[in-house]
């Protein structure tokens, strides 16, 4: 796996690095794409400009901005983003490719984070989640937004499950050059690691954010239990502060590791 993540996140030493370079592997969109979809804030647009312009709009606003590169995978995606600070609107924005080994672990991924994120889904696993803020002593609107297309060992997902909606519209862009309709790379399948079983996702989350097994017992073991709902029954989440920051931990009844954070 560090071989894959290396060929995918390094450019060459002698070309300087180029974060609005066009074509990026993990992008969603291609030039002329438009996307809507609808949840609880309202409806959505986004369309896709020359290389990684999006244009954004929604219910009381909108904006183009310029996405970035992402130069090493970011919880799973290597595609583009945008940090927000726009002096206009605050607009956060994620757009990439998620990769899972079985439509289980990519439901248990989108469930964490749905009450948060309202999820919209295609039936081919284009999903849109956004939200909007604003602080109440000031004029100034946050709003966040992922588009992500989710893949099943290689294949576009049929069965997202987890969705709050199936609001999705979706209007074809100009045509992929070839080999570039998804990456290389593999995501890892669940297996035992010192007598617990961890999810696939949970592993590659491991391998990127630098977290390590015994990381993950000590804070299963000595670490705060949060009390909070939890977005399906059975689930645990677990924090502990470690020298990297703040780690959580969420297992299922099973005990097994479904996701990390940090």
């Amino acid at each position: 796996m560090a071989a894959i993540l290396f060929a995918l996140s390094c450019a060459s030493p002698s070309v300087a690095w180029n974060p609005f370079r066009a074509a990026p592997n993990e992008s969603v969109m291609t030039k002329g794409m438009v996307i809507e979809a609808s949840n609880i804030f309202g409806r959505i647009r986004i369309e896709a400009g020359e290389g990684t312009r999006r244009m954004f709009s929604w219910d009381g606003g909108s904006e183009s901005v310029r996405l970035m590169k992402r130069g090493s995978r970011w919880y799973g995606s290597l595609g583009l983003y945008h940090p927000g600070g726009n002096p206009s609107v605050h607009l956060v924005v994620d757009e990439g490719q998620q990769h899972f080994c079985s439509e289980n672990e990519a439901n248990e991924w989108l469930l964490f984070r749905r009450d948060r994120m309202n999820w919209a889904c295609s039936s081919n696993g284009l999903v849109v989640g956004w939200y909007k803020t604003k602080k109440p002593d000031r004029d100034y609107w946050a709003v966040i937004v992922e588009v992500w297309q989710v893949y099943i060992k290689g294949q576009m997902a049929s069965n997202l499950r987890a969705c709050t909606t199936r609001s999705v519209q979706i209007t074809e862009g100009a045509p992929r050059a070839s080999g570039e309709d998804h990456s290389a790379f593999i995501p890892s399948e669940p297996r035992l690691i010192n007598g617990r079983l961890y999810s696939g996702r949970a592993q590659d989350l491991i391998a990127e954010r630098g977290i390590t097994p015994a990381d993950v017992e000590a804070t299963i073991a000595d670490g705060k239990r949060l009390q909070i709902a939890p977005p399906t029954p059975g689930w645990a989440y677990y924090n502990r502060r470690t020298k990297d920051g703040m780690l959580i931990v969420i297992l299922d009844d099973s005990a097994r590791v479904i996701l990390l954070q940090n």
